[in-house]
């Protein structure tokens, strides 16, 4: 994540997308406790993350936050 781009790559996939692109970040926590990660953008275009592409949550939360991006969390629920 850098000022103007958040960038992934794996070994299956990689991207790049305009942080002015992106509305929200949204973590799906599973109920396997794995998060998936969605970036909402701001056409209403959804990209899901690799989960092996994430970093840590606290970590990505932090610099979600130091770059201004608006960022959600949702648990699982049985209702």
């Amino acid at each position: 994540l850098t000022g103007q781009t958040l960038s992934w790559s794996s070994a299956r996939q990689s991207g790049t997308v305009a942080v002015a692109d992106v509305d929200h970040v949204h973590f799906n926590t599973r109920l396997d406790f794995a998060v998936s990660t969605k970036l909402h953008l701001v056409d209403g275009t959804v990209l899901r993350l690799p989960i092996e592409v994430v970093p840590p949550y606290p970590d990505l939360v932090t610099a979600l936050d130091a770059a201004a991006m608006r960022h959600e969390r949702h648990h699982f629920s049985f209702f």
